[in-house]
């Protein structure tokens, strides 16, 4: 798995999340069928926040590997 070459800690749950929103907003046909809308402002800023650290953290490991 990908988590096995990463030198982090990965929050399983807030990745589920995403996936959920990315799968509603990907396929939208299902959207009666979810408890509620989509993500309040609150959630997308804790999924901006997620993924601005995520990406830092990768863009950090992959600078460490090059100057090994």
């Amino acid at each position: 798995s990908v988590a096995s070459y990463l030198d982090f800690e990965l929050d399983l749950d807030m990745l589920k999340k995403l996936n959920e929103v990315y799968v509603d907003a990907r396929y939208p046909g299902e959207f009666g069928l979810l408890p509620y809308t989509g993500p309040t402002l609150a959630d997308a800023q804790s999924f901006y926040e997620f993924a601005r650290d995520f990406l830092t953290k990768v863009q950090e490991q992959l600078e460490e590997s090059r100057s090994t």
